[in-house]
């Protein structure tokens, strides 16, 4: 069974894709996090509150940096706007642009992931090739698109939303516990 695919990456797709793969969402959930409970805090316990205001700051200073160098990586790939096609089959990947053309089999690929509208093949934890839904003739080859892929090599593991809440939450417990144990000595 082969699934044809033709496209080509635009700065939208390839942000998205990017932004993806650094899992964006979890971190602006943490950030905002700690600058709420920062907020909160910070009248109570002065120290604790500008602490998690700082690394709440810290991490919006950092989101807008990898931001950056998104967009300048993608003002610095060549490869980018190149249209290409290709075929996803059992022996492995495709891809054939003007400039010549790449075929491996699936044991060559690291592991994979899939948004709504993006699947991402991975060579190594931070390569990847895109491939947008829009890419595929239609919903049936997107699905056997994605279900090849999910028979032939491991999905990306991410701690889940709710794992990082947790985690959160722990890091609370224990300022508060700092905090107590502080009172209670000093």
């Amino acid at each position: 069974m082969a699934i044809h695919f033709q496209g080509q990456l635009d700065r939208d797709l390839y942000l998205r894709a990017a932004r993806s793969h650094i899992a964006a969402k979890s971190t602006v959930v943490a950030t905002v996090g700690a600058l709420v409970f920062g907020a909160l805090f910070r009248p109570f316990v002065p120290w604790l509150g500008w602490t998690l205001l700082g690394l709440g700051a810290l991490t919006l200073g950092l989101m807008v940096f990898v931001e950056v160098q998104l967009r300048k990586s993608w003002r610095t790939y060549k490869l980018g706007p190149e249209p290409f096609r290709g075929t996803l089959s059992d022996e492995g990947f495709e891809l054939v642009t003007d400039r010549g053309s790449f075929c491996t089999s699936w044991d060559r690929f690291y592991q994979w992931e899939a948004t709504a509208s993006e699947l991402l093949i991975y060579h190594s934890n931070t390569m990847f090739h895109i491939l947008a839904r829009s890419f595929f003739a239609g919903d049936e080859d997107w699905t056997a698109a994605r279900e090849l892929v999910a028979a032939k090599l491991p999905s990306k593991r991410r701690v889940e939303m709710r794992g990082k809440v947790w985690l959160l939450i722990a890091w609370i417990v224990v300022f508060i516990a700092v905090i107590l144990l502080w009172n209670a000595l000093g």
